[in-house]
């Protein structure tokens, strides 16, 4: 009779320990917090402190290191990020302070902003730097979105990069940046 007590109090503990532990795994999958970076006002924030440095044109790769970790979990931010840094790196402070404004609307929104004039510009900036993958992706995601559009300016540009043109004027570069988004 002992004997059958103790057999079933055992198999009521372990039943016991495994709805605990069914429980406890629960909890943590229903609790914990969401990896998404949109709407996070920290991240915000950051982008935000980034800006002053960028104005003064006092910004280093190193200033990036917190936003790179506010972003890993998101793959199109952790991309606008990593040419935020090369273009810090080449000086190219307009075309970082129009980043870090287009990362903010993303983070804020969850839209991504659709801008082939500014990924045309990238492309010549980053040509002009040597950064052929970087200019290879601008070009490539700006032929994609201008297959559906109707921009004369930015398609006559494509045009121009077709024929085997990598280059052009700061000029052109600053009106490809102004081009209007999608």
């Amino acid at each position: 009779m002992k004997r059958k007590i103790r057999r079933t109090l055992r198999i009521s503990l372990i039943v016991l320990i495994a709805v605990l532990i069914v429980m406890d795994i629960i909890s943590f999958i229903a609790l914990r917090p969401t990896t998404s970076i949109i709407g996070n006002n920290e991240t915000l924030k950051e982008i935000d402190r980034l800006l002053l440095p960028v104005a003064l044109q006092n910004i280093t790769a190193a200033d990036f290191s917190a936003l790179q970790g506010m972003v890993k979990s998101d793959s199109y931010a952790r991309d606008e990020v990593k040419e935020l840094i090369v273009l810090t790196n080449e000086r190219e402070y307009s075309h970082i302070g129009h980043g870090l404004i287009s990362l903010h609307d993303y983070i804020k929104t969850g839209n991504e902003s659709i801008c082939p004039g500014h990924l045309l510009a990238h492309y010549y900036i980053f040509t002009r730097h040597n950064e052929t993958g970087l200019a290879k992706d601008n070009l490539a995601e700006a032929k994609d979105i201008l297959k559906s559009s109707n921009m004369t300016l930015l398609t006559t540009v494509l045009n121009r990069i077709n024929a085997g043109n990598t280059t052009t004027s700061d000029e052109e570069i600053s009106e490809l940046v102004d081009a209007p988004c999608l």
